[in-house]
């Protein structure tokens, strides 16, 4: 599958759930998550991980992946993420998941991403290690 036919998929799901992704956080103070296989972070208010409703958590990986280099401000960002990025800005736009503080660089929030990562490492490290012994 091309990244044009992936896009094209992508965009018939972000079309029938146009703007039904969370804009104000009903959280005081929502969790950071790390998403293992989109190797980014999301926020729990963000609406993103709710699998029974929208479907929307695995084309929003690529999503939360380019967002989290720019908010690490490291990284090259594939092709299909940058893509993906602008295709959820344009059917999601009020999206809290784009208010500026979370998809703007910001150094502290980029060294606690850097050792969720470093964790997140050593955990699967762990488990593959234990499960060849």
């Amino acid at each position: 599958m091309t990244i044009d036919e992936v896009i094209k998929d992508y965009e018939e799901l972000f079309n029938a759930h146009k703007d039904k992704l969370p804009k104000v956080s009903t959280i005081d103070s929502p969790k950071m998550e790390y998403h293992v296989m989109a190797d980014a972070v999301f926020w729990e208010d963000e609406g993103i991980d709710n699998k029974d409703e929208l479907n929307l958590e695995n084309p929003f990986r690529s999503v939360i992946h380019y967002r989290t280099s720019l908010l690490t401000g490291q990284g090259e960002p594939n092709e299909l993420s940058e893509r993906m990025y602008a295709l959820a800005k344009r059917y999601f736009p009020n999206w809290i998941g784009f208010q500026e503080d979370r998809c703007t660089f910001n150094a502290e929030l980029a060294d606690r991403i850097a050792r969720i990562r470093k964790v997140s490492d050593w955990r699967i490290d762990k488990f593959f290690e234990d499960a060849m012994e």
